[in-house]
């Protein structure tokens, strides 16, 4: 054989050692890798059932809230229907009739105090003049009687 090719042998075999110690060493490294990969894999599903776990725990505790709170106003509503109601059966039927009750009296009172208005508002034209006379009447006296 010659040179190159011995070389060339040699060359081949140092390749082959080499591939075998970097095999045999990148072999450990490669198991850490899949048992590296197992383990994010597992931790990833975990953190998924979690997340799913935690996800469906708040949807149930929304929905409860949500039906908690639709109750709540469910309950205002009627409590609020059935005020209405009683107060529109006082005002039918108390504040209403007592108002009629008012207009009923106010209306004749009202007429009367008109009439009595102008009576007076006579009286007291009368009463002035009665008074102008009687003013009169008494400087006239005096004047008699002295």
């Amino acid at each position: 054989m010659t040179d190159n090719e011995l070389l060339l042998a040699i060359s081949d075999l140092m390749d082959q050692k080499l591939n075998a110690a970097l095999q045999a060493e990148l072999h450990p490294i490669r198991k850490d890798i899949q048992k590296l990969d197992q383990k994010i894999d597992q931790v990833e599903k975990n953190l998924n059932q979690r997340i799913t776990h935690v996800e469906e725990s708040l949807n149930q505790r929304i929905t409860c809230v949500e039906e908690s709170l639709n109750q709540r106003i469910t309950n205002v509503e009627q409590n609020l229907q059935q005020q209405i109601h009683r107060i529109e059966l006082h005002l039918e039927n108390k504040t209403d009739r007592n108002v009629s009750l008012l207009a009923e009296n106010y209306v004749p009172a009202a007429d009367l105090f008109l009439s009595a208005a102008a009576k007076i508002d006579a009286l007291q034209a009368e009463q002035d003049i009665m008074k102008k006379v009687i003013r009169e009447h008494s400087k006239k006296l005096q004047t008699i009687s002295l």
